[in-house]
């Protein structure tokens, strides 16, 4: 009888271990996932202003060349 209660007690606990541990894993996993989901969405964002400002850099540039050249062309021919 009370081998069969001992019994019964270490199932138990080897079972409520158990489920500790995989609520602990899990838990950890949810934790790397949103950081990594973070870490990629940080990425990304960078990466797109990255190009928008290039983009607008570029488009700045080609006003400034057909200003330049506009005004040197009306100097050129006055």
């Amino acid at each position: 009888m009370v081998i069969v209660l001992v019994i019964i007690l270490v199932i138990v606990v080897v079972v409520i271990l158990v489920i500790i541990l995989v609520i602990v894993l899990v838990i950890i996993l949810v934790i790397i996932l949103v950081i990594v989901l973070v870490i990629v969405l940080v990425i990304i964002f960078v990466i797109v202003l990255d190009v928008i400002l290039v983009i607008i850099l570029v488009i700045v540039l080609d006003i400034m060349l057909v200003m330049i050249l506009v005004t040197y062309t009306l100097y050129r021919t006055t």
